[in-house]
């Protein structure tokens, strides 16, 4: 279910979500479908949690690390305080819900006033898979808190890969500047989250980061092409998986 809805997310312009209704068809046959709706989108939570967890444990060397000027420090405190905003309403909507939560939003947008009456009907159906959302953090922290680690330790696994990058181009084993170079990279990229494949917005985030800290640009498009050999595996394996088990 992971790698399918890996490939599916990474090589179609849906903002990295066009895999999560086969996770949802996958999830129905052991779970039904609204608790299945409910599992698929309490794990996007948790996932986004984790990553903006680490976007913000990236600024404290990236403050270290980049340049001391007015601009690059404003920007860092700006990045710190909207990812706390983020951090904040994630965990809220791990305790509280998120369905019903957006139908309020689409009730008080103008241009979608007309979706949100016509999800009305469909008001209690919300309200369960909410249930189903909340219940991890509501009925066993622990397994939520336990979950959350494994995402952050998964999180800091895949930012390792462009320590192992660096180190092996001769760029130095700097864990630190590992770790803010794949942040940033990773920030970019979600920013940009619409465009499939990631296409130009990793190779502008990448070049950017290695002149900011010091190190030729162009060397970052290579980093950038050893990473993708590692997407474009999986993706062809996720595809593979998708026309031979269906």
């Amino acid at each position: 279910m992971t790698v399918v809805a890996f490939a599916v997310n990474y090589s179609t312009p849906l903002a990295s979500f066009g895999g999560e209704p086969l996770k949802i068809l996958a999830a129905t046959k052991a779970l039904g479908r609204r608790r299945a709706v409910g599992s698929v989108v309490a794990f996007r939570l948790l996932h986004a949690l984790a990553h903006v967890t680490a976007f913000l444990l990236a600024l404290i060397p990236a403050a270290i690390m980049l340049p001391k000027t007015p601009l690059t420090l404003g920007g860092i405190l700006l990045t710190g305080l909207a990812l706390g905003g983020i951090t904040v309403f994630l965990f809220s909507r791990h305790r509280e819900g998120l369905a019903i939560h957006l139908l309020g939003i689409l009730k008080k947008t103008p241009l979608l006033k007309r979706l949100a009456v016509k999800l009305e009907p469909r008001t209690t159906a919300l309200h369960e898979i909410d249930e189903h959302v909340t219940a991890i953090y509501t009925l066993n922290p622990r397994r939520f808190y336990a979950a959350f680690g494994y995402e952050m330790v998964g999180r800091l696994l895949a930012l390792a890969e462009y320590w192992i990058i660096l180190w092996g181009m001769g760029l130095g084993v700097d864990p630190w500047k590992a770790l803010v170079v794949g942040s940033f990279s990773s920030l970019v990229v979600n920013i940009f989250i619409f465009i499939p494949f990631e296409l130009g917005s990793k190779e502008l985030a990448l070049v950017s980061m290695f002149q900011w800290i010091g190190i030729t640009p162009a060397l970052g498009l290579e980093v950038a092409a050893l990473s993708r050999m590692r997407e474009l595996v999986w993706i062809a394996i996720g595809w593979t998986l998708i026309w031979t088990v269906g």
